[in-house]
């Protein structure tokens, strides 16, 4: 089990194992019985992290996947705290508190978006069901998906709160950045600076939270 905990930061590094301890024991800190979860527990560097995690107003997934590798990345938004669990390579997992005036910056990072010069698009579309496959566990499945699209990498961003959702599908490779239309799946082309605003607005508004419950409903396939 890995449990190592940068107290400066307020970041834990965690393996499968470590990450499943953690949550775990901090529902029940008697369930704590792993020395390095004891101590991550007692410093106290993790309780707004996990104080978050246990009743989140926002709940977002990001997979981010290219034809060799896929990362999976988590994130609890509160009032006053953002969780974010990223994933640094499949086993391995850093937990991470943040300002949630950070989240913007931190999927911009995470999405790998960069200064580019764009080309010509290439690639067809994707029937809406088949959007899946960009991202797919399956290595084939995802090589074949984004071949057809004609793209390097594929991100699929999903945020859910109670009574709500947005969900967000993107492409990008030599063409640049293209964000799937929700209805028709269609992927449009789409400059760095429009998608770092479609970014900041991914949240819900004051109005759509209070139509719901104070706990964001769980993240559903």
């Amino acid at each position: 089990m890995l449990v190592d905990l940068d107290g400066e930061s307020r970041s834990v590094r965690l393996d499968d194992d470590g990450l499943a301890g953690l949550l775990a024991a901090a529902a029940d800190r008697r369930g704590a019985t792993h020395p390095d979860l004891e101590i991550a527990l007692a410093s106290g560097a993790l309780d707004a992290a996990l104080g978050t995690v246990a009743a989140p107003v926002v709940r977002l997934s990001l997979v981010v996947a290219g034809s060799a590798v896929r990362l999976e990345h988590r994130g609890w938004l509160g009032r006053e705290t953002l969780a974010l669990l990223l994933g640094v390579r499949p086993g391995l997992h850093q937990l991470m508190t943040l300002d949630p005036a950070f989240l913007t910056a931190s999927l911009v990072r995470l999405t790998r978006m960069r200064p580019r010069r764009n080309g010509q698009p290439t690639g067809a579309d994707l029937d809406t069901e088949r959007l899946t496959d960009l991202v797919a566990e399956d290595p084939g499945a995802r090589r074949a998906g984004l071949a057809r699209v004609g793209a390097d990498l594929a991100w699929d961003l999903r945020l859910t709160w109670a009574g709500g959702g947005r969900h967000l599908v993107a492409v990008d490779g030599p063409g640049g950045i293209r964000l799937a239309d929700p209805v028709t799946g269609a992927l449009r082309p789409a400059s760095n600076t429009f998608v770092y605003r479609v970014l900041t607005t991914v949240l819900p508004s004051d109005d759509e939270l209070a139509a719901g419950s104070a706990v964001a409903a769980p993240l559903h396939d």
